[in-house]
């Protein structure tokens, strides 16, 4: 059974995943990666990321191209 994370912790783990990426993760790819680690977003990961978004912690758009969500943040050049 995966662990639930708390929010904090959930944002930390996904703006870690993110910032290491060479480029915008879909939203199977994240939740993959997080299950893999035994652990689980406080909520469904698509509502998860799209309330980072919101608060503009993360970037994302719909990709016809993976036929879902990519996200991303804004690395500082």
């Amino acid at each position: 059974m995966p662990d639930i994370m708390t929010e904090t912790d959930a944002e930390k783990l996904i703006l870690s995943l993110l910032g290491s990426a060479e480029k915008p993760l879909t939203t199977r790819e994240i939740e993959k990666i997080v299950q893999g680690k035994g652990k689980q977003c406080p909520d469904s990961a698509v509502r998860f990321l799209t309330k980072m978004r919101y608060k503009e912690m993360i970037k994302g758009e719909l990709s016809m191209e993976h036929k879902g969500w990519i996200w991303w943040i804004e690395k500082e050049r």
